[in-house]
């Protein structure tokens, strides 16, 4: 009796994966190669057996050889060091708090202005603080959060729903206490990042952790960081919910990672900044 190829491919794992079906069947077969090819050969008197045995069999090889490759992750952003880099760079323009410090007059989230409608303090507040360690320690947190959250959105997103995170924490907190608070500092925007992490939809990009690792991890951080004597717990938390309810929005939206989108919630965060601050200095 002659022989029978059964199966000619050019990946010889593919070819000795054949012949172990074959095998596993009691049919005995050989692996040749034959120019550029590899052959899995059987005797004559058993080819239509060993057809039979691998029917169905080449949708399981083909399956088994489609091994999914991890989604790559997005590459390193550089919105955390762009942000904490900016707000230095406010710090030792605007100064520290004081009596003739001329900026706080006009910028301060002042609650009884606030709710008189001089709602762009919400915005200019963010840009103001007391102090160096103030400044500091937001800015180191800016510096790994916002990191993150740039990888995770994408950075002119990331950036404008950190921005309008922290002032509309800002808009609730004056609704909260009423006339009579006073806030400054980008710690609301700051807790309004931590709360777009914990979101699922933008966990999802930036981690393979389950969303409540992220939610404990979150929660933790606000605890630590948010509760000291000198903060403002209520603005912090604000900003942290409205993070949160926002990150749950974008993590629905399409096409975030579009380069217009991209550009464009840049230049809108930008220039929602610039302009408050010139309706606080006209």
């Amino acid at each position: 009796m002659g022989e029978h190829i059964l199966r000619r491919t050019r990946d010889r794992g593919r070819a000795e994966t054949f012949a172990l079906g074959l095998d596993a069947a009691a049919i005995d077969s050989r692996v040749d190669r034959e120019g550029g090819e590899w052959q899995v050969v059987v005797d004559e008197a058993d080819a239509q057996a060993a057809s039979q045995a691998l029917e169905g069999f080449d949708e399981e090889v083909e399956a088994a050889a489609v091994v999914p490759l991890p989604r790559p992750m997005e590459p390193p952003s550089w919105l955390g060091p762009c942000v904490a880099i900016a707000l230095l760079a406010g710090y030792l323009f605007t100064g520290p708090v004081d009596d003739h410090n001329r900026w706080f007059g006009p910028g301060a989230a002042l609650s009884s202005r606030i709710l008189a409608g001089e709602t762009y303090r919400a915005v200019t507040a963010l840009t103001l603080h007391a102090h160096f360690a103030h400044i500091f320690g937001n800015a180191v947190v800016a510096f790994v959060l916002l990191g993150a959250l740039g990888q995770a959105l994408g950075a002119g997103v990331a950036g404008l729903l950190t921005l309008l995170a922290g002032a509309l924490g800002n808009l609730a907190t004056a609704r909260w206490y009423g006339p009579g608070h006073a806030s400054i500092g980008a710690s609301t925007a700051i807790f309004g990042a931590l709360g777009l992490l914990t979101a699922p939809g933008a966990w999802r990009r930036a981690s393979r952790w389950p969303a409540w690792v992220a939610v404990g991890a979150s929660l933790a951080l606000l605890g630590m960081l948010g509760s000291s004597r000198e903060s403002d717990v209520v603005a912090h938390v604000c900003g942290w919910m409205v993070g949160l309810m926002l990150g749950l929005v974008a993590g629905r939206l399409p096409g975030l990672h579009s380069r217009v989108v991209q550009f464009a919630s840049g230049v809108l965060a930008v220039g929602t900044l610039v302009g408050a601050w010139a309706l606080a200095v006209r």
